[in-house]
């Protein structure tokens, strides 16, 4: 089990949804496909399900993301058109 102390939680908090833009800033494919959503509305949502993202990018036509949540690092895969989570691996080191 990977346990990180409060202050170190509290850093992440601020740190990662400000790096996030500029992860975002390289152009992506994905992004310019009509019915698609964009990286950002993909951290949102998985944000309002309680994950802490840390990264979110496109492959093979669908969005990776690098999160947290209840302590567990996960890889997820999403959906470009419906946000669904459709692969989830627990990536706990």
């Amino acid at each position: 089990m990977c346990r990180f102390s409060l202050p170190l939680l509290a850093l992440l908090c601020v740190a990662i949804p400000l790096a996030i833009p500029l992860a975002q800033a390289d152009s992506d494919k994905v992004l310019t496909r009509p019915g698609f959503i964009t990286r950002q509305e993909v951290s949102t949502r998985l944000t309002s399900q309680g994950y802490i993202v840390a990264e979110v990018e496109s492959d093979d036509g669908a969005y990776k993301a690098k999160a947290m949540k209840d302590e567990h690092q996960v890889k997820l895969t999403v959906d470009p058109k419906t946000a669904a989570i459709t692969a989830a691996a627990k990536n706990d080191d």
